[in-house]
């Protein structure tokens, strides 16, 4: 009886501790430091995609986004720019300098063509795009350059100076591109 007693009081006090901290608990905003928050979007790839082979129709822009801290619910500026890229290459697809000023993309699959129904008829991808984001509410393509077919991903530097890109190229599996005119 008594085993029984501790176990239920046991009990009790757990499911106490975790209403007072979960069911009574004030909302808590979120602390987010930072200027923007960045993301991409696949414009021709669903999440089925992968496993059907089906492209959406229509097919939107592959794009990066830009959500402008804080976060204010009916105030939070959100800014686009198009940038083609490939979820096939995310999560590292995309990189931005440590200064928050620049943001290159790289696209493993090319946008799909006029008529393309089906994965396996996106071309390979072969460019790397740089942003500008020193004014994050206006992100601003800077310019577009051909790599190598298929890059996968992109990490910058910490000085900015410096790229490096992996791609399914034989030969040219590994870039280093210096960053010019920043």
């Amino acid at each position: 009886m008594k085993t029984n007693f501790w176990i239920t009081s046991s009990i009790a006090i757990v499911v106490a501790i975790a209403l007072k901290f979960t069911a009574f608990s004030e909302p808590v905003s979120p602390n987010i430091a930072g200027r923007y928050i960045a993301a991409i979007t696949d414009g021709d790839f669903l999440a089925s995609t992968y496993t059907d082979g089906k492209l959406p129709v229509p097919i939107n822009p592959d794009r990066l986004f830009i959500i402008n801290l804080p976060i204010e619910e009916g105030q939070t500026e959100i800014a686009q720019v198009n940038a083609s890229n490939s979820v096939t290459g995310a999560p590292y697809a995309f990189d931005v300098t440590a200064d928050g000023s620049t943001a290159f993309v790289v696209e493993t699959l090319g946008f799909a063509t006029p008529g393309a129904t089906t994965r396996e008829q996106l071309p390979p991808g072969q460019q790397l795009t740089r942003i500008d984001l020193s004014n994050p509410r206006r992100p601003t393509v800077i310019d577009k350059v051909a790599i190598a077919p298929k890059p996968e991903t992109v990490s910058v530097h910490p000085s900015g100076e410096l790229l490096a890109i992996s791609t399914q190229t034989p030969d040219r599996e590994i870039l280093l591109i210096p960053v010019q005119n920043r």
